[in-house]
């Protein structure tokens, strides 16, 4: 009888040990899906603010340039005074 109690716990200590490497590698799998979202989330953030800085720089470009022709059609339109 007790030999069989003994059985008993030992193959539920199998069980119990089996669900748990089972439920260990569910979390593992998880959680590397998760970091894997977050590191595309900050590499999407970085291109973003890369983009960001880079339309600042051609707004300002453009912003130079249409000066630029501004001036240069406004000189054309005057005359030279002797």
């Amino acid at each position: 009888m007790l030999k069989q109690i003994l059985e008993s716990q030992n193959n539920t200590a199998k069980n119990i040990g089996d669900e748990l490497k089972i439920l260990h590698t569910k979390i593992d799998g998880n959680y590397n899906d998760l970091n894997n979202k977050v590191k595309a989330q900050a590499k999407l953030k970085v291109a973003v603010e890369i983009l960001k800085r880079d339309e600042h720089k051609a707004e300002k470009q453009v912003e130079r340039e249409a000066v630029q022709k501004l001036k240069e059609v406004k000189l054309e339109g005057t005359t030279e005074v002797e």
